[in-house]
């Protein structure tokens, strides 16, 4: 087996860090399921596992580091990737429009 092995055990502190700016760095290995349990997001989780699979899933292709993606009332910053994989993002809620 070759990469990390993560568990029910591990904590998820080096998955994501919030910014002072209300942001959040996020690990493309988070799972859509936990970032909306620990961070009160409401991504679908329906078909992607990862946040990752989320971005990719909604462009349609693997973004270039630097590129953004607005989606879900998100906006998310691709900030590394390692080859084809999102290894990190910076994340941020848009606010939502007012009703008129």
């Amino acid at each position: 087996m070759v990469g990390d092995i993560v568990d029910e055990f591990d904590t998820h502190e080096n998955l994501y860090k919030a910014q002072s700016d209300g942001s959040f760095v996020v690990s493309g290995t988070l799972t859509v399921r936990d970032a909306n349990r620990e961070l009160d997001w409401e991504l679908p989780a329906d078909d992607a596992v990862t946040l990752a699979g989320l971005v990719i899933e909604e462009l349609g292709r693997i973004p270039n580091v630097g590129e953004e993606v607005t989606a879900y009332g998100m906006t998310f910053r691709i900030m590394a990737k390692k080859r084809q994989a999102i290894v990190r993002m910076l994340a941020k809620v848009n606010p939502k429009e007012a009703d008129e």
